[in-house]
């Protein structure tokens, strides 16, 4: 029935009052609440806005690292080759050894790092570039590349034999190959890897009549490889007097005459003699050799280094003369001999390279000579990277490098510093102290002083107990703290501590045994430090789950150490960075979790998985956790994320960062894809 007009208009107001008292469902699309709830200020990270990623250039630049060196001719002319290391590629440098200049540069795509070559006997060179293969041919002036000759992730050693077939040795399979320069074909001919070493090396690599012989770690052991019908003789080492705790490699084959020259790079670091002919060692020991070769055979005579001086022995009687004008404190790296034909360097001198890109001539009669620096620098890939507390300096070091840099967020210019490869650093107000590989020195750099060789920065100290790697680091105005990774082949780790007053070192090797120290903190007299499974490369975990420890520096005594079970999370086998927060918990990161201990209890108080991806992760390296205005910054996982400190909700930022850091000016730097050379940025407001 339709109302009248009249009607409807009187009672459309009741209808509407009637309406309006209707109280509305949950969640009901109705008008807004009269009494509505306050709005909830921004979190922490909701107010943070973050730029986009902005590349800074290399910082750690201008570095030479040559590990090997050869010697071929043209035409009757000396050449020497060198290849400078860079971070993706490396760049093959064609000397004139004559006129010490640089005749040729190639760029050798993907060989980072050579390690090795061999110049057939037609005068080609073949080396071995990270897991590369390359021949250079002299007369043709070329660059072949043979690409990754067995899938292997390094090339260690190479050797030839009379009729030009190239042989190498890898890691971290163990293998050793054939290589047809003519065809570029490549036959697998041995496997030497050990089931006892998860990561074996052929390490060094010689060739005499018919037969390779291959050093091996990080279970050290000789084989000799049959070429005709491949049966393999194994020759163990020998005892060597004086060992200091386990040999790690046989770093060094040659053979000359009928002898074996063997280098073990473990402490004494002794050059060993075998007899090929009676298979037998000879009572030869010659201790402090730096490696990393035997000169080519002259004169029935051969040529090493030991105690810096260069050493003649003759092959007919094994007597030993030590050539007291010829001194050379570095190592011989390969090469071979050639007259330069200048009259201060009469005869023939043995050739080589320095670490640093230096020509060397080793002449028996008038000495040692090391020629200018003619090869250029590349940039180092960035190995550790810190911010500094006097508001504008981040530190970096470099992935075999010889320099460290001190970069100015606000100039963005870059200071560089000597210094080895730098796994970690720890900052103090100005004091900077970098923790080094190998051997695990400490250096302490004072950065409001000038850099001066020898001087700033100085060596502090060296933890021993077969450590290497030093990738906790931690320091504040009384002591400097040291998390290291045992040597190649070795668990145990330890915790050293350093007081800066009185001078005295203490390490506690197997705090937690079988565990490596990654991550420190000191807050007074106590250390907290977290760990890994893993050890030296080439050793067997024993262990599966890492560790938290509480440590008083005063007694020495380990106070507590817990396992860190997240619910919903796979137990963690690395834990790394630990962090001291602005709460007063103990942040850190395990895979693709973060979390907060109570600092005395080690009890878990809170945590959340963010990655549930991320399982198993991580080896030695430390990941990077950072607090600023009620953010939490953290790689975990390789991923660079902002995490509100309150709610634990996050932001992830950047895939693929391998190093952060917080800076001083508040904005996140790291490195970030397979540059790692590169450093990046990300401003935070």
């Amino acid at each position: 029935m339709r109302l009248p007009p009249a009607v409807l208009a009187l009672s459309l107001p009741l209808l509407l009052a009637a309406c309006s008292r209707i109280t509305p469902s949950p969640g009901s699309p109705q008008g807004p609440d009269p009494h509505p709830n306050p709005p909830q200020p921004p979190s922490a990270l909701e107010q943070r806005r973050f730029g986009t990623l902005e590349p800074l250039g290399t910082p750690v630049a201008g570095n030479i690292a040559v590990f090997n060196s050869a010697l071929t001719l043209r035409e009757g002319r000396p050449l020497v080759l060198m290849v400078v290391q860079g971070p993706q590629d490396g760049t093959l440098n064609v000397l004139d050894a004559r006129s010490n200049t640089v005749l040729e540069t190639y760029t050798l795509e993907g060989g980072k790092n050579a390690w090795s070559s061999t110049v057939t006997p037609d005068g080609r060179v073949h080396i071995g570039a990270h897991d590369r293969l390359f021949t250079y041919d002299p007369t043709r002036r070329t660059v072949t590349a043979h690409g990754n000759p067995l899938g292997e992730g390094s090339i260690w050693a190479m050797t030839s034999d009379e009729q030009g077939r190239v042989y190498g040795g890898t890691f971290p399979g163990g293998k050793v190959f054939e290589l047809d320069p003519d065809t570029g074909s490549v036959r697998e001919i041995a496997d030497l890897s050990n089931p006892a070493a998860p990561q074996s090396y052929v390490r060094s690599l010689t060739y005499r009549q018919g037969k390779l012989y291959a050093g091996t770690g990080t279970l050290p052991r000789i084989v000799e490889i049959e070429l005709a019908s491949g049966a393999q003789r194994s020759i163990e080492l020998p005892p060597i007097e004086g060992l200091q705790g386990k040999a790690e490699f046989v770093y060094g084959l040659a053979a000359r005459g009928k002898y074996l020259f063997a280098y073990v790079n473990t402490a004494p670091s002794p050059l060993l003699v075998y007899d090929l002919e009676d298979e037998a060692w000879e009572a030869l020991q010659f201790n402090g050799h730096p490696g990393l070769d035997v000169s080519p055979e002259k004169n029935g005579k051969v040529y090493f280094l030991q105690g810096g001086k260069l050493q003649e022995l003759d092959l007919a009687t094994l007597e030993k003369r030590t050539l007291e004008a010829v001194s050379y404190s570095s190592s011989y790296r390969f090469g071979g001999w050639a007259d330069l034909e200048d009259p201060s360097l009469p005869g023939e001198s043995l050739l080589t390279v320095s670490y640093g890109g230096s020509m060397v001539a080793l002449n028996p009669q008038a000495g040692a000579r090391i020629l200018p620096i003619r090869v250029q620098g590349s940039p180092a890939q960035i190995q550790s990277l810190v911010a500094g507390e006097d508001g504008q300096s981040l530190y970096m070091g470099g992935y075999l490098s010889s320099r460290a840099t001190r970069y100015d967020v606000q100039s963005r210019s870059a200071t560089l510093i000597p210094m080895e490869q730098a796994e970690n650093i720890a900052v103090s107000g100005s004091d900077v102290f970098f923790g080094t590989y190998p051997k695990a020195h400490i250096f302490h750099y004072r950065a409001n002083e000038p850099v001066a060789t020898g001087s700033n920065p100085k060596k502090l100290f060296q933890v021993l107990e077969e450590q290497d790697r030093p990738y906790g680091m931690a320091a504040n105005e009384r002591y400097v703290v040291a998390g290291t990774l045992p040597t190649y082949g070795q668990l145990g780790g330890a915790l050293s501590v350093f007081d800066r007053r009185s001078g005295s070192l203490k390490t506690y090797r197997n705090i937690i045994p079988g565990h490596s120290v990654i991550s420190v903190v000191i807050k007074g007299d106590t250390v907290y430090a977290s760990t890994t499974v893993n050890g030296g490369l080439g050793s067997t975990p024993t262990e599966t789950e890492a560790r938290v420890l509480r440590f008083d520096i005063a007694s020495g005594q380990l106070l507590k150490q817990t396992t860190v079970d997240l619910p919903g999370a796979p137990d963690p086998i690395y834990i790394g960075n630990i962090r001291l927060g602005p709460d007063g918990l103990l942040w850190g990161v395990a895979d693709g979790s973060v979390f907060a201990l109570d600092p005395q209890t080690l009890e878990l108080r809170r945590h959340r998985t963010l990655y549930p991806e991320i399982s198993k992760f991580g080896l030695f390296r430390p990941m990077f956790v950072g607090f600023q205005g009620g953010v939490i910054y953290s790689n975990l996982g390789t991923k660079l994320t902002a995490i509100d400190h309150a709610t634990l909700e996050f932001r992830k930022l950047a895939d693929d960062v391998g190093l952060a850091a917080l800076g001083p000016d508040g904005n996140l730097y790291f490195t970030h894809g397979p540059n790692e050379a590169q450093l990046w940025t990300i401003d935070v407001e």
